[in-house]
């Protein structure tokens, strides 16, 4: 929901019966999603690269300040 607000494309399927703690996003294309890979590992925010863009996994280690800093870096790099 934290993307909704944001200039990205979820391609993770996000309906109930397909949701799961790993979610897929683009900032549109290889460059940018590669781009915010880079950032990401600057700030030691780690995700992974997939066909369908950026692949985060929001579970276990994760919480929500985890994710309130993924979301900041997504903003930073959008503008």
């Amino acid at each position: 929901a934290r993307l909704d607000g944001l200039p990205v494309e979820v391609t993770s399927n996000r309906e109930p019966e397909h949701r799961s703690s790993f979610l897929t996003f683009t900032l549109g294309s290889v460059e940018r999603d590669k781009a915010l890979e880079n950032a990401g590992r600057e700030e030691n925010i780690l995700f992974g690269l997939r066909d369908r863009g950026v692949r985060v996994g929001t579970h276990f280690w994760s919480d929500l300040s985890d994710i309130d800093r993924l979301v900041t870096l997504i903003e930073t790099a959008t503008r």
